[in-house]
């Protein structure tokens, strides 16, 4: 009878374990836990160190910008090369894993300052200011959707460039770059 007994008991057991069934429900969330203790305080990383470079406000002068002037293949454009000992220490590196900036204003206009790229509309005419750049060169591109007459739309212009080369421990994501008097302050330009 025993043996009998335990047979039964072998075989419910294993009928239940074979048994398969949906998923129930998850059931309601339990109470929070206690706050831990506090951990130990890491020890003070390295200051990060950022070797920001920048040129001097260059004026472009109009008869530069005008000397510039091009409407070759239907294209309305003018580009001008901005020089410098921050530009001459653009590195491919720089151009990957940094930041470039270049800032804009008219002659005579300290308080106007515009972050390139920008664009605007004069007398219904696209113009669209951008930067290009390669190790050792920075080229402003003036591009308009019509024809100017370069003789007279042009003024003196200044721009400025900004060299933040790849660094460890800037922070930099706080920076609004659009203004340029933050940026003046966090990297201490003067002007």
């Amino acid at each position: 009878m025993k043996k009998i007994i335990y047979l039964f008991s072998i075989l419910a057991i294993s009928f239940l374990n074979s048994c398969e069934g949906p998923q129930g429900e998850p059931g309601p969330a339990g109470p929070a836990g206690s706050t831990g203790a506090p951990g130990q305080t890491g020890a003070k990383g390295d200051a990060g160190t950022v070797n920001i470079q920048s040129t001097a406000w260059i004026k472009v002068t109009k008869e530069l910008f005008a000397s510039s002037y091009s409407t070759e293949d239907g294209l309305f454009s003018t580009n001008i090369g901005i020089n410098g000992t921050a530009i001459d220490n653009i590195t491919q590196k720089t151009l990957d894993e940094g930041i470039v900036l270049a800032y804009n204003r008219v002659f005579g206009s300290p308080s106007e300052v515009w972050l390139v790229p920008f664009d605007y509309y004069h007398d219904s005419n696209h113009i669209t200011y951008s930067l290009r750049l390669q190790p050792k060169k920075a080229i402003i591109d003036i591009n308009f959707s019509k024809a100017i007459d370069p003789q007279t739309y042009f003024v003196d212009e200044e721009f400025r460039i900004v060299v933040i080369p790849p660094a460890s421990g800037a922070r930099l994501r706080s920076i609004n770059f659009k203004d340029y008097n933050e940026v003046k302050r966090a990297f201490n330009l003067k002007d």
